[in-house]
Order: C-alpha cells, then sequence, then structure tokens
C-alpha cells in the first residue's frame, strides 16, 4: 500500500494552507468589528448637535422671554387657573 502524508491534525495537505489562513481572516475580521466599534464611538463624540433645530411650521407653542406673571398682569389673572377656550394677551 502506498503511503500518504498527513498533517498533525490529519487534513490532507489542501486543508493545511486553509488552517493557516484563518488566523489571518480571523485577524482581519476582528481588526474591522473593532474599527467599526471606535468610528462609531468617534462619529458620536465629535459631532455637535445642531445649534439650529427645525422647528415645526404652524402655530407654535410656548413664548421666549415673557414671564408668567406679565401674562397674568396682561390678563387680569390671580391664580393659576385658565380655562379653555379663554384667549390670553401674550405681552
Amino acid at each position: 500500500m502506498p503511503s500518504t502524508t498527513t498533517s498533525a491534525g490529519g487534513d490532507d495537505a489542501g486543508g493545511d494552507e486553509k488552517s493557516k489562513n484563518t488566523p489571518v481572516a480571523a485577524k482581519t475580521i476582528g481588526f474591522l468589528v473593532v474599527f467599526g466599534i471606535a468610528s462609531s464611538i468617534a462619529k458620536a463624540l465629535l459631532t455637535k448637535p445642531n445649534p439650529h433645530p427645525q422647528r415645526p411650521r404652524g402655530p407654535r407653542m410656548g413664548f421666549s422671554n415673557v414671564s408668567v406673571d406679565a401674562i397674568r398682569e396682561a390678563n387680569g389673572i390671580s391664580g393659576n387657573k385658565i380655562y379653555a377656550g379663554k384667549k390670553l394677551i401674550i405681552p
């Protein structure tokens, strides 16, 4: 019978080349995963919030630079209650 040579793992010579490439592939995939995570973290840390966020068009709720006391005084309100349908003057 002719003798055949096998590698230590019992694979034939063709499988031996594949096992040599496996660590390289694993390192490459690991590098890509780590690089992807690092770039996501860097993007999150380096992205500045938009100083001018888009606001909805049309009627707006909320008023800037007008105190509650000023609205109470302009409308003759002494307490905290307002009623639905009542029109308020915003000074």
